[in-house]
């Protein structure tokens, strides 16, 4: 029986865990190639090594916001997107508190945004890149 697995990224361990189903999470890797592999040990001390999986973190490019407009009511601005990765919009009032509007995944190239119009009201904007599950 297995009773743990040890992860390592480049020949470097970063993780093991002892409960099936046997997984880590690797957060916040830069941008490069990595070559990733599990060693499994079971209650013998007999260890097993995976195939090596080669994968490429590729960063994202920055977030653009353009095109602010007002027209009949709604405030509208587009952001530069990448296609398949998900993005939230927040507003805030004061630049301390935010409030999450609308997350979505990109489609394409650039997502439009927009919502009802209050003069009468200050509303800063941003649009941040959410971890892709």
């Amino acid at each position: 029986n297995v009773t743990s697995v040890q992860f390592f990224t480049n020949s470097v361990s970063v993780g093991a865990d002892t409960t099936a189903p046997y997984s880590i999470v690797a957060s916040n890797l830069a941008a490069g190639s990595y070559a990733l592999r599990a060693v499994a040990a079971d209650n013998s001390g007999l260890t097993s090594t995976s195939s090596v999986v080669n994968i490429s973190v590729v960063a994202p490019a920055a977030v653009t916001l353009s095109s602010p407009v007002v027209s009949n009511g709604q405030f509208q601005f587009t952001y530069s997107a990448d296609a398949g990765l998900r993005y939230v919009v927040e507003n805030s009032s004061n630049l301390v508190n935010w409030s999450s509007l609308t997350t979505n995944t990109a489609s394409g190239s650039t997502v439009l945004y927009g919502e009802a119009f209050d003069v009468n009201v200050l509303r800063f904007y941003r649009v941040g890149r959410l971890p892709n599950p």
